[in-house]
């Protein structure tokens, strides 16, 4: 499913996973909790529904002031400042 991303020593595991979570954190909130929803609800779909569910969320996060803020971010080459609306 391509969740492990990074694969530490015990020693820097709180450290790697705290790092993760802030960076999650700093994310666009509506996206992630649509995200978090999706792949939660999804476990249990079938693949047609899955991807159906998926391109309906996309769409709903497309028009937040959030995507507008992300792009424009990119485009000044600056940090986002995500509101979650």
């Amino acid at each position: 499913m391509g969740l492990v991303t990074e694969v530490v020593p015990d020693a820097e595991l709180m450290t790697t996973a705290r790092q993760w979570a802030q960076r999650l954190a700093a994310g666009p909130p509506i996206a992630i909790r649509i995200t978090k929803r999706m792949m939660h609800k999804q476990q249990t779909m079938s693949l047609d529904n899955a991807l159906e569910d998926a391109a309906l969320s996309t769409i709903a996060t497309n028009y937040t002031d959030d995507v507008k803020e992300g792009i424009a971010a990119f485009h000044a080459k600056r940090q986002p400042n995500f509101k979650g609306k």
